[in-house]
């Protein structure tokens, strides 16, 4: 009997290069935070099995994998359940594309969701504002007489000057920072543009 052909990588690829970017049109906040969990998981199933990436199969996927992963990852990098939960959906996201394109392989959906979600601390209380001496002390933490002291300075202005969220920070480039128009160009989410108005006072 001719042996099933484990197409684990190929379904990897496609998701990433076609689903999410095209049919889906995933912003690239997604994308990113998707590879990135997916990068993780793979280190860590080859440490748990002994075996080489490219030796990975969808059996090795397991769901005693996949919590064990999620497990150390709390224990180790301290993730909150808000972000073990949207890590889980990013692995679940890759599987119902796959039991899309391959109904075969459904039953490795159906046992990734046997994974509960955690239930997340109480989020009743909102801090509404920061008070003018609270910001002053955070903006005053960096150093400017080192180098990394001005960019995270810099970067901190910024983002309070613009109420920029962290992610959009982190991936504005050098060409959306517009001094002479006192502008700054911002991706959100859903590839969402925006331009935020930049004081005087920030710009060098």
């Amino acid at each position: 009997m001719k042996k099933i052909k484990d197409n684990l990588f190929s379904h990897l690829r496609e998701f990433f290069t076609i689903f999410l970017t095209k049919q889906a049109q995933r912003s690239p906040h997604t994308i990113l935070a998707t590879k990135q969990v997916w990068n993780m998981l793979l280190s860590f199933v080859c440490d748990a099995t002994g075996k080489r990436v490219e030796s990975l199969t969808f059996a090795d996927l397991s769901r005693e994998n996949v919590i064990n992963f999620l497990d150390k990852m709390q224990q180790t990098k301290g993730w909150t359940p808000s972000t073990r939960n949207h890590r889980l959906a990013r692995i679940r996201a890759f599987f119902r594309y796959v039991a899309s394109i391959e109904p075969t392989l459904v039953f490795y959906l159906e046992d990734l969701r046997g994974i509960p979600m955690q239930k997340d601390v109480n989020k009743s209380f909102m801090l509404e504002y920061m008070s003018k001496d609270a910001i002053t002390t955070v903006l005053r933490q960096p150093d400017p007489s080192k180098k990394m002291g001005i960019r995270d300075l810099f970067f901190l202005v910024l983002m309070y000057d613009s109420a920029a969220r962290d992610c959009e920070m982190l991936s504005m480039r050098f060409c959306d920072f517009d001094p002479v128009g006192k502008v700054v160009y911002l991706l959100g989410k859903g590839f969402e543009k925006s331009s935020e108005y930049i004081k005087s006072r920030n710009i060098p």
